[in-house]
């Protein structure tokens, strides 16, 4: 027999009740139409002193609603990382970007929109070194000038570690020295990172009886694979750049005796928010037992939760971490994950972008499909179960689409009509939709209402 997994078409039927504010996440949006013009290097020819930077810039217009995704590509390969533009009506943006160069050299850097074919218009550039190359650090510190000369500052970056080839996730520190030619002075500057481009200016301040020489830093946790630099721009006509602090990170996967899952209400949002997610516990099955296994919760900005410890007294045993609750006040993306930290260390994540629309309805599960199933009989078939619901703000009158996707493909759909008035609720109430599925398998379950959505991640083990 087939595997089946029998999950929600839709009803919808009207509930009473007060809407409360709710979330908003989208991707890039097919409704949005997208130009890019105006894309320039600045300056586009350049000859001096390196280390150096060169700006970069374009326009993106867009008109409709929705968002836009959009990064940097490089004439050297490299490409930047996407950031979003959230979009209603007609808006223009400029959207920047800056690369640290120690050497000559020609190239060009274009903009790059998700969900469209194509690049635009190359900003071409060319950086000529005039000498040797001169960073200014510790062991070649920056000459004191006199009371009357322009007060220059320089400064310098390293990466620790540099090179990383193990077990991952590692945080990698990144260490400026900031130099005045003499005090009191004032240096701005910003971080230049080959991916994320410039930081936004911060300024350093030397009193009269400090040193001329501050340390500044940063730290990047590291997950995967992947290699990259960071540098500081000094601001300024007397400011000398720091070259580049690369690093390189090969992450080395340890088999584990423990195997974990993470799953949570939802891996993307979009809608009114405030909301909130639910991320489940943690699900940790040993391999072999007896065995004591420590681990964490853990996210992309660093954050850390307190240190727990699960005893297995057998193979196959299974423990929970504690849930937790997270909610998003405005557009955020990026990742939750449990790191476990002994016997072998490692981090397992789950994904999540919130796209935040003051003017869309609320999604959230009334009662949330199983997001992780392990089923020794997938044969007989596997039933999932839901209830969505969708709230509206109070308003106008209104009629809202709505549709019910599984894995991109559409299941049911309808109309809501919105008497107005004070907030309203909507529950979408499951009736059954047979998938044939011929293996264990991940897939998504999608509520859309106008131009609010919901996804969860399910998953399907058979054993």
């Amino acid at each position: 027999m087939s595997r089946r997994v029998l999950l929600l078409s839709s009803a919808l039927t009207l509930c009473a009740g007060l809407l409360g504010t709710t979330p908003a996440a989208a991707s890039a949006s097919a409704g949005v139409a997208v130009s890019v013009a105006k894309v320039r290097a600045t300056p586009a020819k350049q000859s001096g002193a390196c280390p150096t930077t060169v700006g970069f810039s374009a326009v993106l217009s867009a008109k409709g609603k929705g968002t836009v995704r959009y990064r940097w590509v490089r004439g050297d390969g490299s490409k930047g990382a996407f950031k979003t533009a959230k979009v209603r009506g007609a808006k223009r943006i400029v959207v920047k970007d800056r690369q640290t160069f120690e050497r000559s050299t020609s190239g060009w850097q274009a903009v790059q929109v998700a969900g469209r074919k194509g690049l635009s218009a190359k900003a071409r550039f060319t950086v000529t070194c005039a000498g040797p190359l001169i960073v200014y650090d510790n062991r070649h510190p920056l000459p004191p000038s006199g009371e009357t000369a322009p007060v220059e500052a320089a400064a310098s970056v390293t990466a620790s570690p540099a090179s990383h080839n193990g077990a991952c996730p590692v945080t990698v520190t990144f260490t400026g020295t900031l130099q005045v030619s003499r005090v009191p002075a004032k240096a701005s500057y910003q971080w230049v990172d080959d991916a994320e481009g410039e930081s936004a200016p911060q300024t350093a301040e030397f009193g009269r009886n400090d040193p001329r020489t501050r340390t500044v830093s940063l730290t990047l946790p590291v997950t995967n694979s992947r290699s990259g630099w960071k540098a500081i721009r000094v601001l300024g006509e007397h400011g000398h750049d720091s070259g580049r602090a690369t690093y390189s990170v090969t992450c080395q996967r340890q088999e584990s005796p423990v195997d974990v899952a993470v799953e949570a209400e939802w891996t993307e949002y979009a809608g009114r928010c405030p909301t909130t997610t639910n991320i489940y516990g943690a699900r940790l099955k040993a391999k072999t037992g007896p065995l004591d296994v420590t681990f964490r919760w853990l996210d992309d900005k660093g954050n850390a939760g307190e240190v727990q410890t699960a005893h297995f007294t057998k193979n196959r045993e299974v423990r929970y971490a504690d849930s937790l609750q997270r909610g998003y006040e405005a557009s955020a993306e990026g990742w939750h994950g449990i790191e476990i930290l002994t016997p072998v260390r490692h981090v397992v994540t789950y994904p999540y972008r919130v796209t935040c629309d003051q003017d869309e309805p609320a999604i959230r599960w009334a009662n949330l499909p199983i997001p992780y199933v392990e089923h020794d009989d997938c044969g007989n078939g596997v039933q999932y179960g839901g209830k969505g619901r969708i709230e509206l703000p109070a308003g106008p009158a209104r009629d809202l689409s709505w549709t019910v996707l599984f894995d991109g493909v559409r299941v049911d759909t309808g109309t809501l009509t919105f008497p107005g008035g004070t907030g309203t609720r909507y529950d979408v109430t499951p009736s059954v939709l047979i998938a044939e599925l011929n293996k264990s398998g991940t897939h998504h379950v999608t509520i859309r209402a106008g131009n609010a959505s919901m996804t969860t991640r399910i998953v399907l083990v058979c054993v």
